[in-house]
């Protein structure tokens, strides 16, 4: 028998024995699975729009790499190469908090869906993309658990673990770090370069330096736009799957059971009903001495305890006045009642 301490708390405490094949359920009905579609087109519309700015910048960098390698104004691509790397960084901000919050949700889900044994709390969903060093690898390690615990079918006790990542999710973080990795290194080559050739007058190292750095951020933003594709794919395969897990799981949960009544047995009949059998005896000339009545034998009420209710679960029958199932752990009451 399991005891949840509610989808706010990352661990659930296990007494007694074990529980066998177990698949998604609603682990209590005042806080169900939430749906993901709403945060999965906020992801999709502000990557979208990165997807545009970052080819707007791609083509600032490559305008900023032939200006110098033909000559022209540099100062004038410049200006326009660092305007577009000013409007991605605010749309950056937006859409790292929409992808975020969905990603907090879809983590989430899995503890209201049942799924047990989960490697880490539900804070770490946020938390883990700001820590440096560690947000370099855990929230990969999250999107995996993620998609493995929303496989349809999968046994929530220790099996969902099992489930094989594709290769979708692999690509996508691995794009998303390359990127990341290149965006940087071409800005920071192109500022340097720049400073170099107006500051201490280093013309040779500053365009080479310029140059070099527009390479790599033509390069790093091919990989962004692969990456936002790839993304976008991976949330709407996500939001997919806790979309079909949490519809069945819904549908066998009883958000108010109906309990039942205690049937209360009705006392005997005191008198032959008309057309019973024997008839009655004629009656007799003498009269017999008038003895008291006979009082009805006493109404045994089966106390409202010891009534059986069949549960909506499993269909085994248990008190009508238990809140969870003794044999597949079913909650019938809200952990409020």
């Amino acid at each position: 028998m399991e005891r949840w301490l509610g989808a706010d708390r990352w661990r659930v405490q296990v007494t007694g024995e074990a529980f066998g094949q177990a698949g998604h359920r609603v682990v209590d009905p005042a806080d169900p699975p939430r749906d993901l579609g709403g945060w999965a087109w906020g992801v999709f519309v502000s990557l979208g729009l990165m997807a545009i700015l970052g080819l707007a910048r791609l083509v600032a960098a490559l305008n900023l790499r032939s200006t110098v390698t033909g000559g022209g104004d540099i100062v004038g691509r410049y200006d326009a190469y660092s305007r577009w790397v000013g409007f991605e960084a605010i749309l950056l901000l937006i859409a790292a908090g929409v992808f975020i919050a969905w990603f907090f949700q879809a983590y989430k889900n899995m503890r209201r869906l049942g799924v047990q044994n989960m490697r880490y709390g539900n804070g770490w969903a946020i938390g883990s993309w700001f820590v440096p060093i560690l947000s370099l690898f855990r929230p990969k390690q999250m999107a995996n658990d993620i998609w493995r615990g929303s496989e349809r079918g999968a046994d929530v006790n220790s099996g969902w673990k099992q489930v094989q990542v594709p290769a979708l999710v692999h690509w996508w973080w691995g794009l998303f770090l390359a990127q990341g990795l290149l965006l940087y290194a071409g800005q920071e080559t192109i500022e340097s370069g720049y400073h170099d050739l107006f500051t201490f007058n280093a013309l040779e190292s500053g365009l080479d330096q310029i140059k070099t750095g527009a390479t790599l951020e033509v390069i790093g933003q091919i990989l962004s736009i692969a990456g936002i594709v790839t993304a976008i794919l991976f949330v709407s395969r996500v939001t997919e799957r806790f979309a079909e897990i949490g519809g069945d799981a819904l549908a066998h949960a009883s958000l108010y059971p109906q309990y039942a009544q205690p049937q209360y047995p009705q006392p005997q009949a005191q008198f032959a009903q008309p057309g019973s059998y024997p008839p009655p005896a004629p009656p007799t000339q003498q009269y017999a001495q008038p003895q008291p009545p006979t009082p009805p034998p006493p109404v045994t009420l089966q106390a409202a305890s010891e009534q059986l209710t069949r549960c909506p679960e499993c269909a085994e029958w248990i008190q009508s006045q238990a809140n969870v199932c003794r044999f597949c752990g079913y909650r019938l009451r809200p952990l409020d009642q």
